[in-house]
């Protein structure tokens, strides 16, 4: 399994595809190990906190999100993932 996945050893969060986009993209993450909570974010451009999502109990794997952006307008967004001890921002770029 490692062999076919070599970045379950760290946590990783990937660029979201399309990018840009409209109105749905998909956003994928690796989590090497149990988490007891991750929490998924989404800020505009000012930093405004515009979705936020928290998961329990989170297991070792490769994980999907399908965010869909139709209430946005075009833009420039930010997503973020966090849990204990880690956190990465990605910017993505919708347009209608």
């Amino acid at each position: 399994f490692e062999k076919d996945y070599p970045n379950l050893r760290t946590f990783k969060l990937e660029q979201n595809y399309p990018n840009p986009f409209n109105p749905e993209t998909i956003i994928r993450f690796h989590i090497p190990g149990y988490l007891r909570m991750l929490e998924f974010s989404v800020f505009d451009n000012l930093g405004q906190c515009i979705f936020n999502k928290s998961y329990y109990n989170v297991i070792s794997g490769i994980y999907e999100i399908n965010y869909d952006a139709s209430m946005l307008s075009s833009g420039i967004y930010y997503y973020s993932l966090s849990g204990e001890g880690f956190r990465e921002t990605k910017k993505m770029i919708l347009l209608k």
